[in-house]
């Protein structure tokens, strides 16, 4: 739970409300009239997390920034490694280049390698528009759409295989 100041009686806004904790960014002591809830500190104890007006309409701080553009270049990256997967594949089929004793485990194991990234990427874009305050952090929503709609493409050749054995 967020802790107030000794001696800190009021809300720097409002002087005569008696504050309900303190800024997650600037420390400032707030009402519940100045606070806005936010997501708390990580632990199933932690107790809400409070800004003010000021620091929530600021935006994101350089840090997350910088934290959402690395997520999203994660998650481009998954994106990119798993279209390449998907078309050397294709390109082996179409060429048969993988002998047929092996074909079976091989392309198991490239099917969980590309799912296992498209599923990376996704994860990679959530916590990038996160940490982007879900605003300004176009690099991570790319890639969480790329990293979608290759789950559901995935899932359909997923479907399309397993219907032509059975």
């Amino acid at each position: 739970m967020t802790t107030i100041a000794p001696g800190t009686a009021s809300c720097y806004a409002h002087p005569a409300s008696p504050p309900v904790g303190e800024c997650r960014r600037c420390d400032r002591a707030i009402c519940t009239t100045c606070a806005f809830e936010g997501v708390g500190d990580g632990g199933p104890f932690s107790g809400p997390t409070y800004f003010c007006a000021d620091c929530m309409l600021a935006g994101p701080t350089a840090e997350q920034q910088r934290g959402a553009f690395v997520f999203g270049l994660g998650s481009i990256a998954c994106f990119g490694l798993t279209v390449f997967l998907l078309g050397a594949s294709i390109l082996a089929v179409a060429a048969e280049l993988v002998p047929a004793p092996r074909e079976e485990f091989l392309w198991g194991v490239v099917g969980v390698v590309k799912f296992g990234l498209v599923l990376t990427g996704i994860s990679l874009g959530l916590i990038g528009r996160e940490k982007g305050r879900r605003g300004g952090a176009l690099l991570a929503l790319l890639g969480l759409i790329g990293n979608s709609a290759l789950l559901l493409l995935l899932l359909g050749f997923a479907i399309a295989g397993s219907a032509t054995k059975g």
